[in-house]
């Protein structure tokens, strides 16, 4: 089951120490709940297994650029490793598979892994 919480506060009383509060309240009387920001962008880093070109990284990146929802790529084509940070909280799964089929037209035989559980 999933609660939302919206809060509406005054930004000149500083984002940082009115959600450490909200959090410390909530925690409070719920200890076990998991709280998750929605307007915060949460990096998310892939492994680019079977990479091969260079020149493919940078089209990767500036076609994954134009998804909307993405703020910033950003692809290490030494490490093959990709950072993608989305516009709001984490990436959609609508997102994550424009990004893996832009992947496969770019360099067929590569595939993306989220480092976070090392699945396809």
């Amino acid at each position: 089951m999933t609660k939302t919480l919206s809060l509406e506060y005054d930004p000149h009383y500083g984002d940082e120490e009115i959600i450490k509060a909200v959090k410390g309240i909530v925690l409070s009387h719920e200890p076990d709940i998991d709280i998750i920001d929605k307007n915060r962008s949460v990096e998310e880093t892939f492994l680019l297994e079977g990479l091969s070109c260079a020149n493919c990284a940078v089209k990767m990146e500036d076609e994954i650029g134009k998804i909307h929802g993405i703020e910033g790529v950003s692809i290490d084509f030494v490490t093959k490793k990709m950072r993608v940070m989305p516009t709001k909280g984490s990436l959609s799964e609508l997102e994550l598979e424009k990004i893996k089929s832009i992947v496969s037209e770019i360099e067929g035989d590569s595939e993306v892994w989220a480092l976070r559980d090392k699945s396809p």
